[in-house]
């Protein structure tokens, strides 16, 4: 955990890399940031893996990496896993904006198709539930649970960064989302989780990249205060 409160504070619920801290901070703000959830690996009797895989976080590439050598065309979602992927030498077929997206992708071009979701145990059902409408070969390893991990942050801020579902769940677990604050989201699926809860001031970046993400956030924020 770390915070700079001297000026108008701006929470992240994940640790940024040191450029991002830098742009707040040379955009006039102070910021408090911590990892308001962890990972953890678990354990996996691997079976059969198909044609592709699917991986929809960077937390389901860096437990993959860790357990299996197997190596399939990918799908996923996000530049930043696909950026992952590539690192880790995997060929990536086709990247999505979210899982629904990706979904209506396989559907409407790898209908014949079979695949290997690699995912966490509380992954979201958007894409499951499509993989099960195409009648198509398909199966699914969770590979790591997320645990909240979650600290008082300060009151008030003039933007909070959300990049996962578990973050906005875990966020709130000691502090109170706010109607007058805006909330950054990195991707559809974390908006949505905010907007569920009645937050009126959502905004997310046209494609899930960090680097989008903190650029929204002070664009919005330069015009705000």
């Amino acid at each position: 955990m770390e915070i700079e409160t001297a000026n108008p504070c701006v929470v992240s619920t994940k640790c940024l890399p040191e450029w991002a801290q830098n742009d707040i901070k040379q955009a006039g703000f102070s910021l408090f940031q911590h990892d308001f959830i962890t990972t953890v690996a678990i354990p996996v009797q691997w079976g059969f893996i198909h044609h592709y895989l699917i991986f929809t976080s960077q937390n389901a590439v860096h437990h993959y990496v860790k357990q299996q050598q197997a190596k399939r065309p990918c799908f996923c979602v996000g530049q930043q896993t696909t950026n992952l992927l590539q690192q880790h030498g995997f060929e990536v077929v086709a990247t999505a904006f979210s899982a629904k997206d990706l979904g209506d992708l396989l559907q409407n071009q790898y209908d014949n198709a079979s695949f290997t979701f690699v995912c966490g145990a509380q992954r979201r059902p958007e894409l499951p539930t499509i993989l099960n409408q195409m009648a198509v070969r398909w199966n699914e390893y969770p590979i790591y649970a997320t645990h909240a991990t979650a600290v008082e942050a300060p009151y008030n801020p003039v933007a909070v960064l959300f990049f996962s579902p578990s973050a906005v769940a875990s966020f709130q677990e000691k502090n109170s989302l706010q109607p007058e604050t805006p909330y950054f989201c990195l991707g559809s699926t974390t908006a949505q989780s905010v907007k569920e809860t009645g937050m009126p001031h959502i905004y997310r970046p046209k494609e899930p990249d960090t680097k989008v993400l903190i650029d929204l956030l002070i664009q919005h924020l330069k015009t705000a205060c």
